[in-house]
Formats: structure tokens, sequence, C-alpha cells
């Protein structure tokens, strides 16, 4: 991969910044200028500025105060590609350098000579990475990503209004003045997810919304900003869709294979679950083993799933008791759905 594997060229980043890719970062040195031997496919390259920590490549240390926010982009790269950036000093993110073909093309052949100032990308990771973004297509990146296509951990808000006139300029600073909004350039895309249980009368169509792949990559996009990018509306559209997809009794006979694969993705997101971190969120309110419950109760009746996908889900409910010591003997307290009105 040394040849074959795309390059990212990194110019004048700050000596202890954080860098990352996927599901790996690093403090920064003073040799550092990029990595190299980067497999085809999928990948978030994230930054955040002057970190205290040393290098990291676990989630033990997801909160710093002594750093500004996570900031980062997904990116599907090519083989050989070459991609540019430089450190923005104002805004503390990386940005595309202005290059061409030509330049970028130099950096290819003159590859050996920037060979010790690049980091490999570590391998040891490319398996977990992949089972948690198998199902996010381009199309999917290209639909939700915000418009200005960085991803950060903290909302990002319009310029605050000024009072401009001949005699009198000031900043507005009182609450009755400010109209403070969120930029909409900078905020993720995700779909509208009806928040009530669907009835039993609900069609394939009104449950998978846009196409079943689709929904699976959404799941795993809301998981991967949450984990990695940390981005709290991530995980909550990552609820939302959860919370759908347990609720949907109707349909679950006539989806078996996309309720397998919507196990999957489960089993491993939870996997990769930081003790210390996700699972207080997710345990605050009970909401992910209440709605687990419900459809491992669902999955439990012969007459609305098949033997592959009920052996599945038992496996599943046995490797969450075992790891978070979640109770799924007790019935759910109430499973009357909801009309969605239209």
């Amino acid at each position: 991969l040394f040849e074959e594997g795309a390059i990212i060229i990194v110019e004048d980043m700050p000596v202890g910044n954080e860098f990352g890719i996927d599901y790996n970062w690093w403090s920064t040195g003073q040799k550092f200028k990029g990595l190299k031997m980067i497999p085809p496919g999928l990948h978030f390259i994230f930054t955040r500025a002057k970190i205290q920590n040393n290098s990291q490549s676990s989630y033990s240390a997801m909160s710093n105060a002594d750093s500004g926010p996570r900031c980062g982009f997904f990116h599907f790269f090519e083989r050989r590609e070459v991609m540019w950036l430089q450190w923005h000093k104002t805004n503390e993110m990386l940005v595309h350098k202005d290059s061409d073909q030509e330049d970028l093309e130099r950096i290819r052949y003159n590859l050996k000579d920037l060979d010790q100032n690049l980091g490999p990308y570590p391998f040891e990771n490319l398996s977990k990475w992949h089972s948690l973004t198998s199902y996010i297509t381009q199309q999917i990146i290209l639909k939700m990503q915000p418009h200005n296509v960085m991803v950060t951990s903290v909302s990002q808000y319009l310029p605050r209004p000024y009072i401009s006139s001949r005699e009198n300029r000031h900043e507005i600073n009182t609450e009755d003045e400010m109209d403070i909004k969120l930029d909409p350039k900078s905020i993720l895309r995700f779909s509208d997810i009806p928040k009530y249980k669907f009835p039993d009368t609900a069609t394939p169509n009104q449950i998978t919304i846009h196409n079943e792949n689709q929904l699976l990559g959404e799941l795993q996009l809301a998981f991967t900003c949450f984990l990695v990018a940390q981005v709290y509306d991530g995980f909550e559209q990552w609820k939302r869709i959860v919370d759908l997809l347990c609720s949907c009794q109707a349909v679950i006979n006539k989806r078996v294979e996309f309720y397998r694969s919507f196990l999957r993705i489960l089993h491993h997101q939870l996997q990769e679950v930081p003790e210390d971190f996700f699972v207080d969120i997710v345990s605050r309110d009970n909401f992910l083993a209440t709605k687990l419950n419900e459809l491992f109760s669902i999955l439990q009746d012969p007459s609305l799933t098949n033997k592959e996908l009920a052996k599945q889900a038992d496996d599943f409910r046995q490797t969450l008791t075992t790891r978070f010591q979640w109770d799924f003997e007790s019935e759910p307290d109430d499973y009357a759905p909801v009309v969605v009105t239209e």
C-alpha cells in the first residue's frame, strides 16, 4: 500500500494538536506531515486544537477541557489519491490547500522524500471501522453532511449582528437585542424520522422511508457522528431510528434480512460503546434496554419471524445481558401502537 494507498499531506499543523482518521487519533509532533498507506473507501479525517494528553487510540479520553472542538469531514478515497491540507490558524481546522493536478503528482513522485514524516494508516482498527460504516455510501454522505462539509462537535452560530448607522455603531449584546441562530450550513442534514410507532396497518414504504440500505446507512452515520465526531445530534438521530425499527411489528416478518442486518449493526455498535461515556447516556432513561426488550419480545413469537432471525436475536440478547446486565425478562409496559395521522 505504500505505492497504491492514498496520502494526506498536512501543512502548518501546530505541535500538540489532535489529528485523527476513522477510529484513531494522535497528538502531533514536530516532524508530522501527514498520513500514508490509506486504503480506498470511506474515511473520516478530523482535528482538534492543542490537546494536553498523549497519543490516544481508544475513547477513554473523549472529553478534554484543555482542547477545542473536534472538527472533521468524510471523504471517499481513491487508489493513489493525494489530499493536500493546511492548518487554518484562525478557524482552527484543516482546509484544502490550493493545488492543481501537477502539484499532487509531484507529491506522489517525491513520496519517498516525505516518508519519514508520514505516519502509516493503523490497519489494526480497519475491520472495526468497516463494521461501523459498511452501509454508508457516497450518496448518503453527500445528502446528509453539512453544506459546508465540516462536522463539528460544537454547534456553529452565525456571527452576531451589528447596529450600524452614521451616528452609532455598536455590537448587540443584550438578550433582547440578540438573535442568535445556528449556521444552517453547519448542520447535519439527517432524514425526518417519525416520532411515534406505526400502526399494524403500516406499509413497508412508510417504515423504510427511502430504502432499506439507506436507512441502515443513516443509522451507521448517526452513530459514527456521535462516537467519533462527538456530535450529540448524531446520538439523537440514532435513537430515533432505533425507536422506529424496534416498533415496527407489522413489517418484521416481511423484512427478515433487513432486521438481521439491523441486529448485526447494533451488535457492532454496542461493542464499541465506551462504558464510562456512552452507556451512561443511553441508560439514563433506560431507552435502549426498553426498546430492545420490545423488539426481542416480538421476535420470540414464532408466527412473526423465522428461526434464523429468532436465533440471532436471542444470541444478541444474551450478549447484552452479559455485558450490560440488562434485564430482558420483564414484559414492556406498553405495546399499544400510536397511529400516525396523515
